[in-house]
C-alpha cells in the first residue's frame, strides 16, 4: 500500500460518520465532556437532549428500543432492566 493510500484510508476512517450524524472526533468529545458526570448528572443530560429533539422533531423512541434490544445478550439483566424503565420514562 502506498503512502497516499494509507493516508486516504486514515482520513476516510477518521471522517467516517455514525448512525446519529456524527464523526470519530465529534464522539469522542461528547465522551470526554460526559465522562466525570454522576448518574444524576448523566440523567439530566439525557432528559435535556431528549426534550431538545422532542422539540425538533428528532426524536426516534423506536430506535432507542430496537438499540437497546440489539445489545440485550451483551449486558446484564439488570442493567437490560434498567435501561427499559429509562426508556419508559422517555416516551
Amino acid at each position: 500500500m502506498s503512502f497516499s493510500e494509507f493516508t486516504k484510508q486514515k482520513v476516510e476512517k477518521e471522517e467516517r460518520i455514525t448512525s446519529k450524524g456524527m464523526t470519530e472526533e465529534e464522539v469522542r468529545k461528547r465522551y470526554d465532556e460526559l465522562k466525570s458526570m454522576d448518574n444524576g448528572q448523566l440523567t439530566a443530560t439525557l432528559f435535556e437532549e431528549v426534550a431538545k429533539q422532542k422539540r425538533e422533531g428528532t426524536f426516534d423512541y423506536n430506535s432507542l428500543v430496537q438499540s437497546v434490544e440489539n445489545i440485550k445478550g451483551f449486558i446484564p439483566q439488570k442493567t437490560y432492566n434498567e435501561l427499559k424503565n429509562l426508556l419508559e420514562n422517555l416516551r
